[in-house]
């Protein structure tokens, strides 16, 4: 299982899973939008796949030998293994021309973040995925004025609005421990 594969430019290069996740383009996919991407902690996500796929591979060979009694090689290239978990983001750029960007606490299409409440560096996780789920977080948080601004009207403005629906969020968060909010949200 080379780092990336047995012929082509990159095909004398040593690489741990991290290296494999910058060529790939994993890197720049994660961490803050303020955030340099080197920076980034390490995961080493390519080096959890290899596993999984190398397994599948010998597998896949044990089973060919034993229907047709002929052996293969296997030879996995660790970036080609790990390169579907990204397969939205290749998607995306080969139909839609849009280059991924980190999301930091956010989600691709909910409203997605990690909110402070009261205490010392005490968070709540919060997901609105869609209508209903706005409704019910509304009323769970007491329909204060501002989740009725037209900034907020419906799922797609409050993604294009998302910094300043985030802001109104924590100021509700703010105010309760992270367990009366989750108990509250949860209810």
């Amino acid at each position: 299982m080379p780092a990336d594969g047995n012929d082509g430019p990159y095909q004398n290069h040593r690489s741990l899973g991290v290296h494999i996740e910058g060529v790939i383009g994993h890197t720049l996919m994660r961490g803050y939008a303020d955030m340099d991407p080197s920076t980034n902690t390490q995961v080493y996500m390519a080096d959890a796949a290899a596993g999984a796929g190398g397994a599948l591979a010998v597998a896949t060979a044990l089973n060919y030998r034993q229907l047709t009694g002929k052996g293969q090689r296997v030879e996995l290239s660790q970036a080609e293994n790990a390169m579907p978990y990204l397969g939205g983001a290749f998607m995306d750029y080969s139909m839609n021309n849009r280059n991924a960007s980190t999301l930091g606490n956010r989600h691709p299409t909910a409203i997605q973040g990690a909110y402070p409440c009261a205490g010392d560096d005490r968070w709540l996780a919060i997901t609105i995925y869609d209508e209903r789920d706005w409704e019910l977080f509304c009323q769970a948080i007491g329909n204060p004025d501002w989740v009725s601004e037209s900034r907020f009207t419906d799922h797609a403005s409050r993604r294009a609005n998302h910094d300043a629906l985030d802001a109104s969020i924590s100021q509700w968060t703010r105010q309760q421990s992270n367990r009366e909010a989750m108990e509250a949200l949860q209810s």
